[in-house]
């Protein structure tokens, strides 16, 4: 009787036993199910912000390199601005020499009044033409800076990584060297 009382604790015994080997393995199964979902998940995430910041580096890279040729071309506009800018003056000032000349030549024969109406008049001329020429090198520095503001704008949409950090950098340094060559101007 004894036997078969502790036979039968026994046989209970590893039921339960079974029962928790079995619930032990459905949790291994489970964990690992859901190890391999988050690693898979990890992987996707990693994969996306990896692309991501590829594209927003590939982005500022462009970004750069638009800046690096506005700034040349800047530079080259500015430059035969000033090279335009001084020629017209050489060529003013040998006018207005000239005219002055002409002008003491026809005073010796004229009135006056006369010669100070033709010198007023050939320095207005002269005046008239720097003038214009100060209004389109300003037109052409504005529509420079207007090109220089599109870039900044477009380079703050794509600020997400350290390369965006130190391209804004550039572009302060840019814009500070453009503004000193505008005020030399």
């Amino acid at each position: 009787m004894v036997i078969t009382e502790t036979k039968r604790q026994m046989h209970e015994t590893l039921e339960l036993k079974e029962e928790e080997i079995a619930q032990l393995r459905s949790c291994i199964k489970q964990m690992t199910t859901q190890g391999e979902e988050l690693r898979e998940q990890k992987e996707k995430s990693e994969r996306a912000a990896f692309e991501e910041l590829e594209r927003a580096l590939s982005t500022a890279q462009k970004t750069e390199e638009a800046q690096r040729r506005m700034k040349a071309e800047m530079d080259e506009q500015i430059k035969a601005i000033e090279r335009t800018s001084e020629e017209e003056r050489l060529s003013l000032q040998h006018e207005l020499s000239r005219v002055k000349q002409e002008a003491v030549d026809i005073m010796k024969e004229k009135s006056q009044s006369e010669y100070l109406k033709l010198t007023q008049e050939k320095e207005q001329q002269g005046s008239l033409a720097l003038e214009e020429l100060e209004l389109q090198k300003k037109a052409i520095l504005t529509e420079s800076e207007n090109k220089l503001q599109e870039l900044q704008q477009e380079a703050e949409t794509y600020r997400t990584s350290r390369e965006d950090i130190r391209f804004t950098n550039l572009l302060g340094l840019f814009h500070t060297d453009l503004q000193s060559e505008i005020d030399i101007l």
